[in-house]
């Protein structure tokens, strides 16, 4: 199977778990997971309104949809709301991540591990940006601790 990623040269990949999107391709690592959302705690989804749930989902609709501002200043204000809100740093970081901000988007990754380091997505979102600065040994440490949260 071919992968393209924007930017790198198409590679032949083997996908090492289906329960994750990191692959490994020629001993690097290339990951993708525009559009993983990590499973909801429930305590932080509680503390949301019907209001803030809904600028969520349509956040994540405006990543799919690649309008990544938008999915940026919805997120923004869910966190105006309920600044440790999960969900919303997540899609804040994708956005921050689509738009060019990298370092940005890295805090938010390293931040939401420390929280919740058993979420493999925030692996596999952490060591694409790690790959895309040229730190492959990083990317390759991330996604490893990442598949090792779900042998």
């Amino acid at each position: 199977m071919r992968l393209h990623i924007r930017g790198l040269q198409p590679v032949l990949i083997q996908c090492k778990s289906s329960l994750m999107t990191g692959c490994v391709a020629l001993g690097l690592l290339f990951v993708n997971s525009v559009n993983a959302l990590p499973a909801s705690n429930t305590s932080s989804a509680a503390l949301l309104s019907e209001q803030d749930l809904q600028k969520l989902k349509t956040a994540q609709q405006k990543i799919i949809a690649k309008d990544y501002r938008q999915a940026l200043k919805l997120a923004g204000s869910v966190l105006s709301e309920v600044p440790a809100q999960f969900e919303a740093k997540f899609i804040r970081a994708q956005a921050l991540s689509r738009l060019g901000k990298i370092k940005e988007a890295i805090e938010i990754y390293q931040s939401l591990l420390a929280a919740r380091p058993k979420q493999p997505g925030i692996y596999n979102n952490l060591a694409t940006l790690y790959a895309r600065q040229g730190k492959l040994d990083l990317a390759r440490e991330t996604l490893d601790k990442g598949m090792a949260t779900n042998p």
